[in-house]
């Protein structure tokens, strides 16, 4: 692995390279705080929010970050929940069944590792690159579906959904309703 640290006022960048089924992955991890979380927003592969179990104000920034991800973020970047500091167990503020909770809400993927002993940190790596992968091949399906569609002219789609006009179905409603047997 190789490792690297740039600073740039409140940003942190670290360089990771990561083998993964065979194939070599460069994940940069940008880490911000802030006001700043905007300029970074749109061009990623995967989000991953961080707060401490030890630390409820942290988890509630983590639920608010949460929220503008989903309403302003790439439909195709995977969103990752992380609770660290899993060795402070005694500290607990959030509980992991609340956190579990929160990532559900937003489709997120939800880990607990802990930095300090290295606990769970690999695995949250190979995690957040699957999770990558496979929104990656989910945009793909899809971006094959609109093609399909263009090129039929729309034509499987229209044979797919038979929907009655709004005239035939408020018709049959008034039918239905208001006709004397």
């Amino acid at each position: 692995d190789e490792h690297a640290d740039v600073t740039d006022g409140e940003s942190k960048e670290r360089y990771v390279t990561v083998l993964l089924d065979g194939d070599e992955y460069h994940v940069t991890f940008l880490d911000t705080e802030g006001p700043e979380l905007g300029v970074y927003i749109l061009d990623v592969d995967a989000y991953m929010v961080v707060f401490a179990i030890d630390n409820r104000r942290s988890f509630n920034a983590a639920k608010q970050v949460l929220n503008e991800l989903v309403s302003e973020a790439r439909k195709a970047s995977a969103l990752i929940l992380v609770a660290n500091k899993a060795d402070l167990v005694r500290n607990k503020e959030v509980t992991h069944e609340e956190a579990k909770n929160l990532a559900a809400v937003y489709g997120a993927m939800f880990m607990e590792v802990s930095t300090a002993l290295h606990h769970q940190v690999d695995e949250l790596l190979v995690g957040t690159l699957s999770q990558v992968q496979a929104r990656q091949r989910r945009m793909q399906k899809e971006k094959e579906k609109l093609l399909c569609l263009e090129r039929d002219g729309g034509r499987g789609l229209r044979a797919s959904l038979r929907l009655r006009s709004p005239r035939r179905m408020v018709g049959a409603f008034i039918k239905k309703h208001f006709s004397s047997r």
